[in-house]
Formats: C-alpha cells, sequence, structure tokens
C-alpha cells in the first residue's frame, strides 16, 4: 500500500488555456487506485482566460483522492461550452467545487458532472460555487441524468440537503434560497 507522503500535486499552474477547445479526459483516470491529492491550474486569470473552451468531460473523473484543486474558480468559460458530462465524476474528496467563473448557458450536457463514487472514499462535498449571474445559469441542458447521484453531503446555502437519490437532475442546478431549493451556493457567501 502507498503511504500519504507518496500522494502527489499535478502543477499546471505555469500553462495557458487561451487556446484551448477541449479538455476531455485532461486529467481522468479509468481506476481508483491513483494519488493525486492536489492540481494547480493557473493562478494569472489571463492564462486561465479559455474562451474557445467547448468541452470538459471527464476532466477530473475518478480522482477520488483529489483533495484540492487550486485556482478552479478562475477558469473563465464562454458560451462556446457545451458539454461539462462527468467532470467532477467521482472526486469523492474534494469538500468544495468553484465553478463560478464557467459559462454554463449553452451547456446541453450535465450527465454525471457532481456525482459521486459508491464504496470507494468518503464522500466530503460539502459546497458547490457559483456564480449569481443569470448568463452563467444552466439554460440549455437537455442531459442531466444522475449529475448529484450518490452526494450525501452536499448543502446548498439555503440548507437544502441532497440525500444522493432524489432531485438529482438539473433540476436542483441552481442557487439554494427558501423560494427555489438547488444545491448551489453563491460565490459572494465564499469565505475569504
Amino acid at each position: 500500500r502507498r503511504t500519504s507522503a507518496e500522494y502527489i500535486t499535478v502543477d499546471v499552474s505555469s500553462f495557458n488555456f487561451n487556446n484551448l477547445e477541449t479538455c476531455n479526459y485532461m486529467f481522468n483516470t479509468d481506476v481508483y487506485t491513483d494519488y493525486i491529492k492536489t492540481i494547480i491550474l493557473p493562478s494569472d486569470p489571463a492564462d486561465a482566460n479559455a474562451p474557445k473552451l467547448q468541452k470538459t468531460e471527464r476532466m477530473f473523473r475518478k480522482r477520488v483522492h483529489l483533495e484540492s484543486i487550486e485556482n478552479m474558480g478562475l477558469l473563465a468559460t464562454t458560451t462556446k461550452l457545451t458539454s461539462t458530462k462527468s467532470m467532477f465524476s467521482e472526486c469523492n474528496m474534494l469538500e468544495t467545487i468553484d465553478v463560478s467563473s464557467m459559462n454554463f448557458s449553452n451547456v446541453t450536457d450535465t450527465q454525471w458532472m457532481f456525482n459521486a463514487a459508491k464504496n470507494q472514499t468518503q464522500d466530503r462535498l460539502t459546497t458547490i460555487y457559483v456564480s449569481s449571474d443569470p448568463a452563467y445559469a444552466f439554460k440549455t441542458v437537455s442531459n442531466s441524468g444522475e449529475m448529484f447521484a450518490n452526494r450525501t453531503v452536499l448543502v446548498g446555502q439555503a440548507n437544502t440537503r441532497c440525500d444522493g437519490t432524489h432531485n438529482i437532475n438539473i433540476t436542483y442546478a441552481r442557487i439554494d434560497s427558501n423560494e427555489q431549493p438547488g444545491y448551489f451556493t453563491d460565490i459572494i457567501n465564499k469565505p475569504a
């Protein structure tokens, strides 16, 4: 067995995402024995700007030991983004996910985007941060099956809790409020 000393960090902070058209499978794995603990994305907003990005399918999929994606909140996309299928699928140890700079207004496929893996590391995802700007909302999704499946500790900003079985599609992919329950938290409420 590996020890915690063998967990690794993947640092792509010096990369420039300006011309990226797809991030499909960028950090994906097909096994549950990976040991990536931290991924560091570009820290310069100019480098994190991805105006041509169209797909982020399976970008971090099955990274069950991944605890942190640094600078995720800087990854800025535009209306060209159309699919985020399985983007964070089975990333059980992430406690928070910040997608506040991503524009979902033309995304059609969010299937398994945030679902947790069964019988792997314990689900720890409590908070998903998004932008309250209506232009960034999920509006055109046609495939959202099991978007939040198996998430059992996820809580929206007004205390709506996900049980991993019910209301796990696009219906609850919105900022949580007393009027409209959802599983998201407005980025303005993120601790400094």
